[in-house]
């Protein structure tokens, strides 16, 4: 059986895991143009309003853009052909 220290340590161990999975956020899209189409080679750049840090990356072929783990906060996206 196991002791209330070892039991103790991986509650303490998992939760801390929990909390830095709660901290980060995925923003991501589709960019077309006026008339439906998709929009391959475009330049999306995400910008924190509260730091000011930006990440910028490029659609795919699909039109598709995703900026996984970004810290929690309010982003501008801008997106750039």
């Amino acid at each position: 059986m196991h002791s209330p220290k070892t039991f103790a340590f991986f509650l303490v161990l998992f939760s801390g895991t929990a909390a830095l999975a709660s901290i980060t956020g995925t923003i991501s899209g589709i960019v077309t143009d006026p008339g439906g189409a998709v929009v391959a080679g475009a330049e999306v750049k995400a910008t924190n309003i509260q730091t000011g840090v930006e990440q910028t990356i490029t659609t795919d072929t699909k039109g598709f853009y995703s900026f996984p783990a970004l810290p929690i906060g309010t982003y501008t996206i801008r997106v750039h052909r």
